[in-house]
């Protein structure tokens, strides 16, 4: 049992077909591209005896030309780890795996312990399309950083019905930058994981049939997109305080989803709906922009089945486009199917100040409603002071039938 290396010092594109199942102690691509079809056998990496190398699969091991391998139309064992990772320091991704044509990577039979790791050296890019899967312990995405202020960029890409990654631990630039984007029905199931996307990292899932189910707890310290048809599903979510969730998708959790970042609906504008229950801390900021007065196509609305409390952060009402709401105008911009509770300050960016409104809040509908009680006048989007939701005494109260919660004067103080 042998390495299979392919690092020749002219760089190559080669294709080659497995001509039966084999096993081989590992596999390097270094400054090729090498296209393996599997041909439907199984290719086991094992890696046994003295080694001095801790992994089954490499891709990019430090020459200064692209790295590529591309499996298909089979199965591959990894019993080790799966290194990804371009030239040290380079800024560009130089390496990448691709699983096409319903490829298999696995790396949990026999008690293997593998990880995936991309960005290792230099940066690296997984791709899973075609109907292929993706089965491992650990999947990291830049998880150092060589040159310090210049930090990997590493990227994953699931594409496509029926292809699918498994992992129990996932991790988005641990240190760099790292994009992780689900689409056009890709899966990823978190069955149990733990996921981490850090300082960063962009964590996108888009797409009718596109799927991130089953994590136990996802943290966000950078950027989440849940948009066009796709769910977000699991146990707890957490939104750091500079975070940022975006979207017109669903995000179902079966304990709470707490933000201390930014939650803006749609994609200018559209209706982002949380199934279970929504805390926003005193540091999160709610962003509803409004372009008209049809729901949805119009403005901005969040729906929550669950409870949701507001607790003490902003609300920024966003008018757009030029838009100035005229006297007797309704928006209905919160549907909560729970209780509702609220003590956040409303922000108002796009009118001149001097806009009076109000709200009432509906226990039997569960529907915030704004009321514009005079017309307002488009301006440069720069922040005007306005009331405290809950106004009058009604501070951090659990919202009543018709109470109105809002009112606004000219010159009002923010406090």
């Amino acid at each position: 049992m042998s390495w299979a290396v392919f690092n020749s010092e002219v760089a190559r594109t080669l294709a080659l077909t497995l001509p039966g199942d084999r096993t081989w102690r590992g596999l390097i691509v270094d400054g090729e591209r090498l296209d393996l079809n599997l041909d439907g056998h199984t290719l086991t990496l094992g890696n046994a005896g003295p080694s001095l190398k801790t992994y089954s699969l490499r891709v990019g091991e430090g020459r200064f030309t692209a790295s590529a391998l591309t499996l298909r139309n089979g199965t591959v064992l990894a019993s080790n780890d799966v290194l990804v990772g371009g030239v040290f320091g380079a800024r560009e991704a130089g390496a990448t795996l691709t699983l096409d044509a319903g490829a298999v990577l696995d790396q949990t039979l026999d008690l293997g312990l593998g990880s995936v790791l991309v960005g290792d050296l230099g940066p690296g890019a997984l791709v899973v399309r075609g109907g292929s899967r993706l089965t491992t312990n650990v999947l990291a995405l830049a998880r150092k950083a060589p040159v310090e202020g210049d930090p990997l960029r590493s990227t994953l890409d699931i594409s496509g019905a029926g292809s699918q990654v498994h992992a129990t631990l996932v991790s988005l630039a641990d240190h760099g930058d790292a994009t992780a984007t689900v689409t056009a029905g890709g899966v990823v199931d978190a069955t149990g994981a733990d996921i981490l996307v850090d300082d960063g990292g962009r964590l996108t899932v888009t797409g009718s049939g596109s799927r991130l189910f089953g994590f136990s707890t996802l943290r966000v310290n950078g950027q989440l997109t849940v948009n066009f048809g796709s769910t977000l599903e699991g146990g707890t979510l957490g939104l750091s305080r500079d975070s940022a969730l975006q979207g017109t998708g669903t995000i179902q959790v079966s304990k709470q989803f707490t933000a201390e970042g930014q939650i803006k609906p749609g994609n200018s504008p559209g209706l982002l709906r949380i199934e279970g229950n929504l805390v926003l801390t005193d540091s999160a900021e709610l962003v509803l922009e409004v372009a008209g007065t049809t729901a949805v196509t119009d403005y901005d609305v969040l729906k929550v089945t669950g409870n949701l409390t507001l607790g003490g952060g902003h609300v920024n009402l966003a008018f757009i486009d030029g838009f100035a709401p005229r006297q007797g105008q309704q928006f209905v911009l919160l549907d909560v199917g729970g209780a509702f509770q609220n003590s956040a300050t409303i922000d108002v960016t796009g009118l001149e100040a001097g806009w009076l409104f109000d709200t009432a809040y509906d226990l039997a509908t569960g529907k915030l409603t704004l009321h514009s009680l005079s017309d307002g006048v488009s301006a440069v989007p720069e922040p005007a002071g306005w009331a405290l939701w809950g106004a009058g005494g009604l501070v951090g109260w659990l919202m009543r039938r018709r109470v109105r919660a809002f009112a606004c004067a000219e010159g009002a103080r923010r406090t």
